[in-house]
């Protein structure tokens, strides 16, 4: 899972995208490095970390965990994980949130699910790292409770294979939040017209709750309101600020 293992066969790929993210992305590398220690059927992986123009030491910290690091300038999401896939070596993708921790169990049910089930990608369900108000409480459950039926990959997890990220062009890079929505959108319709499965795994990342400690109630479901109603919105990386800032 280093640089140094650069010659041999890489298998999946590790991808976390990262802006200003030294406070987090310690444990998500330290989590990711424990989860494929010992991988399904023997798979090798590397964890590929996109700083994302960031002004703190994100990239430094990378590098002293082992991970290859790519650098993209311009501050969007849906750029970095794309920037990610461009240099990763593995057949199969997997995109983590630099505030989210994942398990060995995870990681080996969905290569299981990429090997043998002929899955073109998915989820898994979400929890979160602190106690939720009310409001938070409710969205988390209304959101592993949809899954199940419309099946849609959180943006703190998602993982697909390479051939399916490409044929589908990838990431929508015009879009400054919920590019995981539109990617997995994509991603089914593709699974489909191939014969693969698009699965949400039952079980659960653990990400970062800290917009709830961050930003009020009524922020959150105001701006969840607002793009609900107006979701082209995504198109303004202004209208989108709560995705970008840091506290």
């Amino acid at each position: 899972m280093t640089e140094n293992s650069e010659n041999l066969k890489i298998d999946f790929s590790l991808i976390v995208p990262a802006f200003n993210e030294e406070g987090f992305i310690g444990k998500t590398l330290d989590s990711l490095i424990a989860a494929s220690e010992n991988p399904f059927n023997g798979l090798r992986g590397e964890i590929v970390v996109v700083d994302n123009n960031s002004t703190d030491k994100t990239a430094e910290f990378a590098k002293a965990k082992g991970a290859k690091v790519v650098f993209e300038k311009i501050n969007c999401i849906a750029r970095a994980r794309n920037a990610g896939a461009k240099a990763a070596s593995g057949r199969y993708l997997f995109f983590v949130d630099a505030d989210t921790l994942i398990s060995s169990a995870l990681i080996d049910e969905c290569l299981n699910q990429l090997e043998n089930n002929k899955a073109c990608g998915g989820g898994s369900s979400v929890t979160f790292d602190i106690e939720l108000p009310l409001f938070g409480k409710l969205f988390l459950w209304t959101w592993n409770t949809a899954v199940k039926y419309h099946p849609m990959a959180a943006g703190s997890f998602l993982f697909c294979r390479k051939d399916a990220w490409e044929q589908t062009g990838g990431f929508d890079e015009t879009i400054y939040a919920s590019e995981e929505i539109w990617f997995s959108r994509l991603l089914r319709k593709w699974g489909k017209k191939n014969g693969y499965k698009f699965v949400i795994v039952n079980i659960p990342t653990i990400t970062s709750g800290r917009k709830f400690s961050w930003y009020s109630t009524n922020r959150i479901m105001l701006s969840f309101m607002f793009f609900a109603i107006f979701p082209f919105a995504v198109k303004s990386k202004r209208l989108c600020a709560m995705w970008y800032e840091r506290k």
